[in-house]
């Protein structure tokens, strides 16, 4: 009985379970679907707005004198005054430099005695002449004598005004190259003056962009740029050869307004803005992905659409739209998390 009464437990267990898993087995079958609906992304748009686009180069550049003057020397000798220091303003014709002056002092006299025996002589022989007691032979030969120590003499007189170095033109001393006592030689540097009103950077470039720089001569505006300091220029002029070792041309800038903060040697940057376009519906250049769409919204379908095109011209901040695309709608905030063809919410 108690065998019999284990048996039917059993059964009576597994037809239970059996009918619990179907009954799970059923709701689980005849359930609806539970679906996702993702969220539409919020977006930021923005209609093109006339501005301007200034394409430029960026070089690198050293400040310059305009024109920076060697003091020479014409004749060797000791220095017996050396005035130059850098930095001195100095004047046209200012005495810089004293040569000892005895040697050629020494040869201006003895030209000129020897001169002044020579014209004595050539006046005593010119009246023989006209008596006809001496040739004229005799009277060419001391006409030559008298004529070469003159020139000595003359040579001299010009040795000892060089002795003096002067100033050839006013502007400030770059560089001392000498000192008192120092042995100056003919053609050897002295010092170096320049005119600091008048500096000009002179930018090597590349020769790929000598045509457009030479076709847009004429409304080229370059800044050059040293720190926070920035100063506005005049092209002063542009090279007509490329340089066959270094494939670059010359653009020479002259320096504008106040020179204070720039000197010779100084490096710099320079901008050159070679075109303006002003008043065209640009678009900063945040709206376009890294591969360079970007997307515009249509408020009939409340869609964006994914458009891929080349500006005609861009600078650093803006593009320039095309005319197809003026009244369009740009998504400015929220481009990389949409694709083409999405539906999509507008903020504000």
């Amino acid at each position: 009985m108690g065998k019999r009464f284990k048996v039917l437990r059993f059964v009576l267990l597994f037809v239970l379970t059996a009918a619990l898993a179907a009954l799970v087995l059923w709701f689980i079958m005849n359930k609806e679907p539970v679906t996702y609906t993702a969220p539409v992304p919020s977006v930021r748009v923005e209609a093109p707005h006339d501005g301007q686009i200034v394409q430029s180069l960026k070089f690198n550049a050293y400040v310059e004198a305009e024109s920076m003057i060697p003091v020479v020397p014409f004749v060797n000798g000791t220095i017996i005054e050396y005035f130059p220091e850098q930095g001195m303003e100095v004047t046209k014709d200012q005495v810089l430099v004293e040569i000892d002056k005895k040697p050629y002092q020494l040869q201006y006299d003895q030209a000129k005695a020897a001169y002044l025996a020579a014209q004595s002589s050539f006046d005593r022989i010119s009246n023989l002449v006209s008596l006809k007691a001496a040739s004229q032979q005799n009277l060419d030969e001391i006409t030559a004598q008298r004529d070469a120590y003159k020139a000595q003499m003359d040579l001299a007189e010009v040795q000892i005004g060089y002795a003096t170095v002067k100033a050839p033109v006013s502007g400030t001393i770059l560089t001392t190259d000498s000192a008192k006592g120092s042995i100056a030689a003919q053609g050897n540097l002295l010092c170096a003056i320049a005119d600091l009103s008048k500096m000009v950077v002179r930018v090597a470039i590349p020769e790929k962009y000598y045509t457009l720089i030479n076709q847009n001569s004429d409304s080229i505006k370059a800044t050059v740029f040293h720190g926070s300091d920035s100063i506005s220029t005049t092209v002063n002029s542009l090279s007509p050869f490329i340089n066959p070792q270094s494939k670059t041309f010359v653009l020479e800038l002259k320096l504008d307004g106040d020179l204070d903060n720039f000197r010779p040697g100084m490096f710099v940057t320079v901008q050159i803005d070679y075109l303006t376009l002003e008043n065209v519906p640009v678009m900063s250049l945040s709206v376009m992905n890294t591969d360079g769409t970007m997307y515009i919204y249509d408020r009939g379908s409340e869609k964006v659409q994914m458009v891929d095109f080349v500006p005609e011209a861009k600078d650093n901040e803006n593009f320039m739209v095309p005319d197809k695309y003026s009244s369009a709608h740009f998504v400015v905030d929220g481009q990389g998390t949409v694709f083409d063809g999405q539906t999509v919410r507008v903020v504000e």
